[in-house]
């Protein structure tokens, strides 16, 4: 196609050329200015098509940098955020689920199913585990294992003193609360703690 173009032009040249030669001056001059403005408006219009042709080659590539999003609802945050590397995750806000354990994904911004260029953000929203808990059993059990047990199950455990023929130090119940009754998250617990008799 190019080199057709090329002697085309050539023939076309050759022609004006011929006509110059048999015209009088001042439409030499005239024919000579169109037929250069014929091979200046070939240039630019070849250099153009090479432009579109880069742009369309570089959509191409683009393209094929496209990634599927993943879901990610249901699995542990901290797990998948030390395993990626075509995406960066992170939490926009945490919030109670009786559905979701503590940690979990509950969803997710983009979602899984679209399409997202290389490098693209996953903005999620994470489970804080269950609004409530569950009070186990504290017989037999120091007053320092208690504590930490409630302290880990985001409850604030606090001690009461009272006489009682057990000796000093020793874990009676709660006070106010039962085993297996369900408290709200954060909820401060008390302790009964026996001052001695």
């Amino acid at each position: 196609m190019y080199v057709f173009r090329r002697i085309h032009i050539k023939k076309y040249v050759k022609d004006v050329i011929n006509v110059v030669i048999k015209t009088k001056k001042k439409f030499k001059i005239i024919i000579v200015f169109v037929c250069i403005f014929y091979i200046f408006l070939t240039v630019i219009l070849k250099k153009y098509k090479n432009q579109d042709m880069k742009k369309n080659n570089n959509y191409e590539y683009l393209e094929k940098k496209r990634i599927l999003i993943p879901n990610l609802v249901g699995k542990n945050f901290k797990e998948i955020v030390n395993n990626i590397d075509e995406y960066s995750i992170v939490v926009a806000s945490e919030e109670f689920s009786d559905d979701y354990e503590k940690g979990t994904i509950i969803s997710q911004t983009p979602i899984s199913g679209s399409y997202a260029e290389n490098n693209f953000t996953i903005v999620t929203k994470v489970s804080k585990g269950s609004e409530y808990k569950v009070l186990p059993e504290i017989q037999k059990k120091t007053l320092s294992e208690i504590s930490l047990i409630l302290t880990s199950m985001n409850l604030i455990p606090f001690e009461i003193r009272q006489p009682s023929t057990e000796k000093e130090g020793t874990v009676l119940g709660y006070y106010k609360h039962s085993p297996n009754e369900k408290v709200k998250f954060g909820e401060r617990i008390a302790i009964l703690v026996s001052s001695g008799p």
